[in-house]
Order: C-alpha cells, then sequence, then structure tokens
C-alpha cells in the first residue's frame, strides 16, 4: 500500500530543496541530490506508475536546470530559462503532492 503521507512529504523535501537550490548554473551536487530526493519519492509511491511519470519529469528537468546552458533554450520574453525550467520542476511536484492528499 502506497504511504501518501510520505509521498507528500517527500515531495515538499523537493520544493524545499529547490528554493535553497534555485539552479541556472552548473551544480552537479544539487543534480544529485534532487535526483535523490526524487527516488525517495518514487520508492515511497512503491513506483506507481503517475508517480514514475512525474519522478522521471523532475529529474530530467533538473539535469537542465543544474546545465551550463541547457536551461537557456527555455527562456520566453521576460522570463530566463532557469526560471521557467524551475517552473516546471515546481509543477511537477505540486502535480504529486495534490495526488497525495488525503481523500475524502
Amino acid at each position: 500500500m502506497i504511504d501518501e503521507t510520505s509521498v507528500r512529504d517527500k515531495a515538499l523535501k523537493m520544493q524545499e530543496y529547490l528554493h535553497r537550490y534555485p539552479g541556472g548554473y552548473p551544480d552537479e551536487q544539487a543534480r544529485h541530490d534532487l535526483h535523490r530526493l526524487a527516488d525517495d519519492v518514487l520508492l515511497a509511491g512503491q513506483h506507481h506508475a503517475y508517480i514514475a511519470e512525474k519522478v522521471t519529469c523532475i529529474k530530467g528537468h533538473a539535469d537542465i536546470l543544474y546545465s551550463h546552458r541547457k536551461h537557456e533554450k527555455y527562456a520566453s520574453g521576460h522570463i530566463d530559462g532557469a526560471s521557467q525550467v524551475r517552473t516546471f520542476i515546481s509543477q511537477d511536484i505540486q502535480a504529486l503532492t495534490s495526488w497525495s492528499q488525503p481523500k475524502a
């Protein structure tokens, strides 16, 4: 059985980490740490397909966010690429926390 509280708590830890290490520059340690936190969510979710999909997206975007230049191609108008990629990651984290909310 999936521990939804654990999924939510671990997803929130990812969000906190993302705020602490906003990226937009090469940071192998931050990329590794965000991957590890995402893997923790996946384990807590017992590899549920939806969680696996979101974790895969988060890890891919983390690779982009903490790279030297990859994030730059995501710039749009007045929004820099790193901010846009952070938004993508935050949206996936929000999806995980919403999915893991207690059902009434």
